[in-house]
């Protein structure tokens, strides 16, 4: 950990963090046939729910909306974890109250049907193919290494496959909540069965290496947070099951940094990553697998 707090203040990047040797490293990632990758602040620099919710401007959807995501799971499953504050302590009972009344997939839902309700599917193209997302430095080109690409989010599919098509990315396979349209083209609501939690990341890497038949030995999985790690597919540092690497960006604000070193990333390293990339994409990614596979 005191390496990667080096790296942020001396100002470094495009550094790789291993505990494995590079003759092993290099081996593990030849190996690689399939990409798996989170979405939000991984495959993008920034996360697509900001400019989501500017979509809509009613307050008290927008308070509602406020109170249903106020609340995640951990990755050792406890829960109440805030990742957006209600200071309030009334509100804050509330909200467990409501989180425990209703199950993981219905809590993920009703974020993403208050928010684009009514919204017409050109609305999302709009945001789609705004400034607001910027894909990583070499993320393209990473994909282009793999013939089997998958992308798992939280996040909405429709509007990840916008993305993806307006950066002109090879076709990959997205798990992600689907929306419904009405005859309109208007979201009337999401499509049951779809729905992507932090519990069922993991459900949805396996399946997509099921269905090309493929053991997680040969899939590079990338994600940034401790809200990916049921998208890693093994344990033991890395060292069985899929290579795992967590995308650390240099421009995160400080404290932000901090609060996940030291609180989530050693169980994260001792159980699941194979490495750690100090960067803003993944160019350097991109030499090394060139490297490996050469």
């Amino acid at each position: 950990m005191a390496i990667i707090e080096r790296c942020q203040r001396e100002g470094h990047s495009d550094v790789l963090l291993t505990s494995l040797s590079a003759e092993e490293l290099l081996h593990r990632q030849a190996c690689c046939e399939a990409l798996i990758m989170d979405f939000d602040d991984t495959t993008t620099r920034n996360n697509q729910w900001p400019a989501i919710e500017e979509l809509f401007a009613d307050p008290a959807r927008r308070e509602h909306l406020d109170l249903l995501r106020a609340f995640n799971c951990r990755p050792d499953g406890s829960q109440a974890v805030w990742y957006r504050q209600i200071p309030p302590e009334e509100d804050v009972d509330h909200a467990r109250e409501l989180f425990e009344c209703i199950d993981h997939a219905q809590w993920s839902l009703d974020p993403i049907a208050i928010t684009l309700s009514g919204k017409h599917v050109t609305e999302l193209a709009h945001l789609a193919c705004s400034e607001h997302f910027q894909i990583r430095p070499g993320t393209l080109a990473l994909h282009k290494l793999f013939a089997h690409r998958a992308i798992v989010s939280m996040g909405v599919y429709d509007l990840i496959v916008m993305i993806l098509g307006a950066h002109q990315f090879p076709e990959a396979q997205v798990a992600a909540t689907q929306l419904r349209f009405n005859t309109e083209g208007r979201v009337c609501g999401v499509k049951p069965g779809t729905i992507i939690t932090q519990a069922t990341k993991r459900f949805a890497s396996q399946a997509f290496l099921y269905s090309h038949h493929m053991e997680p030995s040969q899939a590079l999985v990338l994600g940034d947070s401790p809200f990916d790690a049921d998208l890693f597919l093994s344990d033991n540092n890395g060292k069985d099951g899929s290579v795992n690497g967590l995308i650390f960006d240099p421009s995160r604000p400080r404290h932000v940094m901090e609060a996940f070193l030291h609180s989530h990333l050693p169980q994260m390293w001792k159980d699941k990553l194979t490495f750690i990339l100090f960067s803003e994409g993944y160019k350097g990614l991109v030499d090394l697998i060139c490297k490996a596979r050469s």
